[in-house]
């Protein structure tokens, strides 16, 4: 009988061992996939701000590339008005006399 009493109390302890180290296997594993699961959410995060800088940096250059071209187009068209204004001022300057010295020359002879 007090065989039998120390064979249930030896398997008895073997089972809570077999449970105790079951246990701790699992928080072990827990802990192993929470690590493997915040490191690749950190590199998700990683490679999200990765491409997003790269996206953006696309975005910077083409937007400068635009702007140059907007602003070299403008320079031309600047550069043409100026040229059409210059072509145009020697005329307008003759006309305006021509309108100012009549009239002029007119209220003198009134006198």
């Amino acid at each position: 009988m007090q065989d039998i009493i120390e064979k249930i109390i030896s398997l008895d302890k073997s089972a809570r061992k077999a449970v105790e180290s079951a246990e701790q296997r699992i928080r072990q594993k827990e802990e192993q996939a929470k690590a493997e699961i915040e490191e690749y959410r950190a590199k998700a995060i990683s490679s999200a701000r990765e491409k997003g800088r790269s996206v953006y940096e696309e975005k910077i250059k083409a937007a400068y590339k635009e702007a140059d071209v907007y602003g070299t187009e403008s320079d031309r068209k600047v550069a043409q008005l100026e040229e059409h204004f210059l072509c145009v001022k020697g005329r307008m300057e003759a006309e305006i006399l021509k309108r100012i010295i009549p009239e002029a020359e007119e209220g003198n002879m009134e006198q």
